[in-house]
């Protein structure tokens, strides 16, 4: 009995990250942990029955049992704390495409709490799949060490089987020095532990990389006059589209669909005027935490953890937004996602932010992206582009689109009128018919395509939008932040499109210069340069006289 404890506990101790792994070698090997917090029994003074003058075996008195007792259920519980790590580690494959990293993860529970608690049931199962493994594995643990107790009393059989426990781990061990990969024993759990302490503690580290990047930074000291003077004059538009990255161009399942809809909006931009150049960029992240790849974009350093986000601008590296503001420009972020105090606004130095409480949007829920892409822009050309007297600064534009967000639907009607988006404060979205035209498909239970469909409906509206509401001499930057998550699969790049539209055709050779390449559709080997390439590029692509701040690297 005692034995099936061990390898029933061990199976939830041992679960690995990918189900493609479950029942492997390293799943059904036998636990350490497990092993060690059962036999705690047998060394614990105390925890057995001894031996008083009357020569019969009683249960110690009270006050000797109750320190035994408690450190041997702080021993299942701390068990019960690796089987929540071994789910957490699984959630962050699924959901991020990597191994859990407490460094970066611990900061995204509001976030994740925030999604999930649009949906009671959903939150429920999310808590019950998390908790239940955990708290059976208590059980499993305790009633081992019950057993532990009843069954391995006498002194002799202790030292037996602390001996026989003792020979495992050493041929374990032996096997693992030998290369073989380690034999029927395993400590994955702990091993697991060990690597999520390192990744709390590289916070030092990250800073001091950080400070000599930020200290030796050459954009900062450009003066206005040299930045962007070839869209002098002129809006620029850098869209953030939620989980558009490799998957959607190159996966089998979501490709047809994506690249009819690449292929469709070439066309009408081509017959627009519009010239497209187009590159992979690698993402810091992987199917969640946007913040991050915007902040890698924005600030030219690459920020795949909270810590390193939290440090740039709180350090004041010098930002694209800055860039701009320095230039002439008024930056305005459209945020429709941001429904708590954001005081990383003012770390980046926007001069106006429009978040879902500015936006004020009083239409229907779509999924957790609450605010359809299209009431947005709708609101941004009311409030900014097209204000009240008309004249104005040219506008550099930050959207963080949101239509494309997990989970993907129900999708909201894509409006043949944009001025009926704003109508009464969106609720038209709730009682509008799509249009017959409108080719988005009913909502699906398949991950993949609901991603697909969801994608498909954001790039329609980017089309309408460079068409029909954008200024014809304007900028316009689509780019994906992550590849999305659940239906990323293990192993794929961790690269997102960008594309940069425009009417001047000179602008867009100059980009192309840089490396870019014609066209929407980017092959899926094609090269892929980091992110926080981006801001520099931007400024020599921009840029009418050789840049003479030398520092400033070249594409390679």
């Amino acid at each position: 009995m005692l034995l099936l404890i061990w390898i029933a506990a061990g199976l939830l101790v041992n679960l690995p990250a990918r189900p493609s792994d479950w029942l492997s070698v390293p799943h059904l090997r036998l636990s350490i942990e497990v092993a060690a917090v059962i036999l705690l029994a047998l060394v614990l003074p105390g925890a057995f029955p001894v031996n008083r003058g009357s020569g019969l075996n009683r249960s110690p008195a009270r006050s000797e049992r109750w320190l035994p007792d408690l450190l041997l259920k702080l021993a299942a519980l701390g068990l019960s704390a690796l089987v929540l790590l071994r789910g957490a580690d699984l959630v962050a494959h699924a959901a991020a495409g990597r191994p859990l990293d407490l460094g970066r993860d611990l900061f995204l529970l509001p976030a994740l709490w925030d999604v999930l608690a649009g949906d009671p049931m959903r939150l429920a199962l999310v808590l019950a799949l998390w908790l239940l493994p955990a708290m059976l594995v208590y059980v499993l643990a305790r009633r081992g060490q019950d057993l532990a107790r009843r069954s391995l009393s006498g002194p002799r059989r202790r030292a037996m089987a602390v001996c026989l426990l003792g020979l495992v781990l050493a041929g374990d061990m032996a096997l693992l020095a030998a290369g073989r990969g380690g034999g029927p024993v395993g400590a994955g759990a702990l091993r697991l532990a060990a690597v999520q302490a390192d990744h709390l503690g590289q916070r030092a580290r990250i800073d001091a990389e950080l400070a000599a990047a930020i200290a030796d930074d050459p954009a900062a000291i450009l003066p206005g006059p040299a930045l962007f003077p070839r869209l002098r004059g002129h809006d620029v538009h850098l869209f953030f589209m939620e989980s558009y990255g490799w998957s959607a161009q190159h996966d089998p399942r979501i490709a047809a669909t994506i690249g009819h809809r690449l292929d469709d909006l070439g066309r009408v931009l081509k017959a627009a005027g519009f010239g497209v150049a187009s590159a992979w960029l690698d993402s810091p992240v992987v199917g969640g935490q946007s913040w991050l790849a915007h902040g890698t974009l924005l600030s030219g350093l690459t920020l795949d953890r909270q810590p390193a986000y939290d440090y740039a601008l709180t350090a004041g590296r010098t930002t694209l937004v800055d860039l701009f503001n320095r230039a002439g420009w008024r930056s305005v972020a459209l945020m429709p996602a941001i429904r708590q105090v954001w005081p990383e606004a003012a770390l980046f130095g926007y001069d106006r932010v429009l978040d879902a409480a500015a936006l004020d949007y009083r239409g229907p829920a779509f999924g957790w992206p609450t605010v359809p892409d299209q009431f947005s822009l709708d609101r941004f050309v009311a409030e900014e582009q097209a204000p009240p007297g008309g004249r104005r600064q040219p506008l550099f534009l930050e959207f963080a689109m949101i239509t494309s967000h997990h989970p993907w639907g129900p999708l909201p009607p894509l409006l043949d009128d944009w001025a009926m988006a704003g109508t009464d404060h969106g609720t038209v979205f709730g009682t509008a018919r799509p249009p017959a035209a409108q080719p988005f498909p009913a909502a699906t239970t398949d991950w993949a395509e609901r991603y697909a469909n969801a994608l498909d409906y954001t790039l329609a509206l980017v089309g309408r939008w460079a068409t029909e509401r954008m200024p014809k001499d304007a900028l316009l930057i689509v780019v994906g932040d992550h590849q999305p998550p659940l239906v990323t699969p293990a192993g794929a790049p961790r690269s997102v499109p960008i594309h940069v539209i425009s009417r001047d055709r000179s602008l867009i050779r100059a980009f192309m210069a840089e490396g870019m390449t014609p066209g929407l559709m980017l092959a899926a080997d094609a090269p892929v340069r980091p992110m926080s390439d981006w801001r520099d590029l931007m400024i020599r692509a921009t840029r009418e006289a050789p840049q003479p701040i030398a520092r400033l690297g070249e594409a390679g």
